[in-house]
C-alpha cells in the first residue's frame, strides 16, 4: 500500500518554477525519479475590486506542491529539503526544515488544482458589490465621470453590459469591472 500524498514545500518567492526544475534535476541524478510521481507550481491569478478598481494577486506565492511518500522515505525528504531554494517543508506547526511534512487535505488539493468547481474571487466580489438595475459610476475611458445602469453582469468575461443617457437617448455599452466604481 502506498502513502502517496501532496506535500505542500515553501520556496524562494518568485522562483517557484526554477525550484521544481532543479527539484527534478537533483532526482534525475540520484536515479530516485520515480519516487515523486508529480511536481507541480500550484498558480492562481486572484482577481478582487476594490474602490472601483480591479487588483491582481497571486495565490500559492512561493509554494510548490510534491506528490510522494514522505512517511516512508526520509532520505526524500532530506534530499529535496537541500535543493537551492527550498526553504521548508510546510506542517501544522508551521514551516521550515526542521517541521515534519504534512500531507494537504484531498479538499485542499482539488482545489488547487481546479479538479473542484469554486467561485472566482473577482466574482464574489461583483456579487456582493455590484447588482443589474444598479446604478454605477465610469472611473476610466472615453466615458469616465458617466452614470450608467447595469443590465446585465457577465462573470466569466469579467465584463457587465450597462446602458448610458448620450443625448437623451440610452445606448448600450460593455465594460469592464475594473471601469465602474459603485455611487
Amino acid at each position: 500500500m502506498t502513502n502517496k500524498a501532496w506535500y505542500p514545500i515553501k520556496v524562494k518567492g518568485g522562483q517557484e518554477e526554477k525550484v521544481k526544475l532543479r527539484i527534478e534535476a537533483t532526482l534525475q541524478e540520484k536515479g530516485i525519479e520515480k519516487m515523486v510521481d508529480d511536481i507541480l507550481v500550484p498558480f492562481q491569478r486572484v482577481y478582487t475590486v476594490q474602490a472601483g478598481k480591479k487588483i491582481i494577486k497571486k495565490r500559492y506565492f512561493a509554494y510548490i506542491v510534491i506528490l510522494a511518500d514522505f512517511q516512508k522515505n526520509n532520505k526524500l525528504r532530506e534530499l529535496i529539503q537541500q535543493v537551492q531554494g527550498v526553504r521548508g517543508y510546510i506542517s501544522a506547526a508551521g514551516w521550515g526544515g526542521t517541521h515534519e511534512p504534512t500531507p494537504l487535505e484531498k479538499e485542499e488539493v482539488d482545489i488547487m488544482l481546479g479538479n473542484e468547481v469554486t467561485v472566482d474571487t473577482l466574482d464574489e466580489d461583483v456579487k456582493k458589490n455590484f447588482k443589474e438595475g444598479e446604478k454605477v459610476e465610469i472611473t476610466n475611458g472615453v466615458l469616465k465621470g458617466k452614470l450608467a445602469i447595469i443590465r446585465k453582469l457577465d462573470s466569466n468575461r469579467k465584463k457587465l453590459e450597462a446602458t448610458i443617457q448620450i443625448f437623451g437617448k440610452e445606448t448600450k455599452t460593455e465594460l469592464n469591472f475594473s471601469q465602474v466604481k459603485k455611487l
